[in-house]
């Protein structure tokens, strides 16, 4: 009988051996010499080949972002481990603690430190640390703060008691410590740049099938081109009717997957029934594709909505907005805390500005406005003058460089900003003062942003909750975009953000911020 021919799937779906015409071409190990073989294929068998190359490609290709972020994190994460342990070893060495106060790792490494890369990757394996990208299309380090405290200290903890057994004497607890501590931000900061890393290959990029009513789905294709880094590509964009009947959709949807080669499909709007819908559903599933729902009524989505099952029947209970006083309370110390600390801390820099402020152009240090605050009331924000003296009172010179017809008043190169300005401006310094708003009570650290007169009379109806809490130095607006966001989308992500408001939702946000400053996007 005729040998068949063997077709070994890349790590992208793509086939590495091509059958055709009796030929196979197959790669050396080394890639660097290709041997032609002959190999006949007989007619019975080809199909069979070809079925086996379409099922290795299908199990791969909706997961095949997957397939490799999994990977780039775990590498970056046994990086960061490794770079964490030898500068424990170091401080381990100076401190002369060599057995006795250091972690057991040191002490015997070439047994432990496998061992405790090795424990570690299964540890993030089975929490899901590395199947976030996969599972989500918005992933960010943020997300992954709270799971990665916790494991990383069940991590160091177990490292502890297995010197306790292992090594004699006495342990000491402080080499743990220092691990669990070195270990969160050594993580996160591989990960960051595996993420930046990923982003430019060609394997992140994923194709979508947008489906949807054309309102719906414009709004999702603006989002989508406002975040490059999500690497979604809309390939095609269907409406319901375009399926044909409710009968015929999911055989139709599903052609229309295979003809776009989707990678995942995004249902922008909700369906008319729930038998339809699951049916939809099921079959993209069974078609290896990832299915992103966006529900017509995701305003009123909270985080800690609980998804529970009547009968098999899903059922997503939401609570209602109202924040019991104490957690409000917490949110305030917390501001207070952080904003005198940094006050303090970031006085030389405060001094530093001052001075190339006033050398730069005439005028004051500090640029003073007036700008709607908690319940409504009216405050004075202060910033860095980044502009003129006056330019503020000048705006009317420069109307017709405003490009923005939503209410704000934004340009991009502002003729009326100085050189220094620009900097600040660039990385965001020049919002450093609003922490004395803050710790008098006027602003809070995370909020919705604060705005002028002329824009708060803008927002009606229910987006005026966002007048029950304190405007925030930085805020859903700032870390998502900034100026390139619209003015009617800004004030839903700040709606949204008083109505699911969590304080982990803060540290995230504040965490972001860092992000959002180095990257510098819409800042202008």
């Amino acid at each position: 009988m005729a040998s068949e021919a063997e077709v070994n799937p890349a790590p992208g779906g793509e086939a590495e051996i091509a059958v055709g015409d009796g030929v196979a071409l197959e790669r050396t190990a080394s890639g660097a010499q290709r041997v032609l073989e002959r190999n006949r294929v007989s007619d019975a068998d080809r199909p069979r080949v070809q079925v086996r190359t379409i099922e290795r490609e299908r199990d791969l290709g909706a997961d095949r972002r997957g397939y490799h972020m999994r990977r780039v994190l775990a590498l970056s994460d046994g990086i960061a481990l490794l770079g964490v342990i030898a500068l424990l070893a170091g401080i381990d060495r100076l401190a002369d603690l060599l057995v006795s106060g250091a972690p057991v790792m040191i002490a015997v490494p070439l047994v432990t430190v496998p061992m405790a890369v090795a424990s570690w990757t299964v540890l993030s394996t089975v929490a899901g640390m590395y199947h976030v990208d996969e599972r989500r299309i918005e992933h960010t380090v943020a997300t992954e703060i709270g799971r990665l405290v916790q494991l990383s200290g069940g991590w160091a903890w177990g490292l502890f008691i297995l010197q306790a057994l292992l090594a004699p004497g006495t342990p000491s607890i402080v080499p743990t410590i220092l691990l669990w501590l070195l270990m969160v931000p050594a993580v996160l900061v591989a990960r960051a740049l595996a993420r930046r890393y990923a982003e430019r290959r060609s394997w992140y990029q994923q194709r979508a099938l947008l489906l949807g009513h054309p309102d719906d789905a414009s709004l999702v294709c603006a989002l989508l081109e406002r975040h490059p880094e999500y690497g979604i590509e809309i390939t095609r964009t269907i409406e319901f009717d375009e399926l044909g009947s409710p009968e015929e959709r999911a055989v139709a949807l599903a052609g229309a997957v295979r003809e776009a080669r989707a990678d995942r499909v995004i249902l922008a709007s909700s369906y008319e029934g729930l038998d339809e819908r699951t049916g939809v559903l099921r079959t993209l599933s069974e078609h290896g594709v990832k299915v992103d729902l966006i529900p017509s009524d995701s305003e009123v989505f909270r985080w800690d909505a609980e998804l529970h099952f009547m009968e098999g029947m899903p059922v997503l209970t939401l609570p209602t907005t109202e924040r019991p006083r104490s957690v409000r309370a917490l949110k305030r110390a917390m501001d207070v805390v952080i904003s005198g600390a940094a006050l303090v801390a970031l006085t030389p820099l405060f001094a530093y500005c001052a001075v190339r402020i006033k050398l730069d152009s005439p005028g004051p240090v500090f640029f003073r406005q007036k700008r709607t605050g908690f319940r409504g009331e009216p405050f004075e924000l202060l910033k860095f003058r980044t502009m003129v003296d006056g330019a503020d009172d000048h705006k009317h010179l420069v109307a017709e460089l405003n490009r923005r017809t939503d209410g704000m008043f934004k340009i991009a190169e502002d003729p009326r900003i100085t050189r220094f300005g620009a900097k600040l401006r660039r990385r965001s310094l020049d919002e450093l003062p609003q922490l004395i708003n803050v710790f008098k009570g006027e602003m809070s650290l995370v909020g919705p942003r604060p705005l002028i007169e002329e824009e708060s009379s803008l927002v009606a109806g229910r987006y005026r909750a966002r007048f029950n809490v304190r405007p925030g130095i930085t805020g859903p607006w700032q870390v998502l975009g900034r100026s390139e966001i619209p003015f009617q989308k800004m004030v839903q992500l700040d709606y949204a953000y008083v109505t699911n408001w969590r304080l982990t939702d803060d540290f995230k946000l504040l965490v972001r911020t860092v992000s959002a400053i180095i990257d510098g996007r819409g800042a202008y």
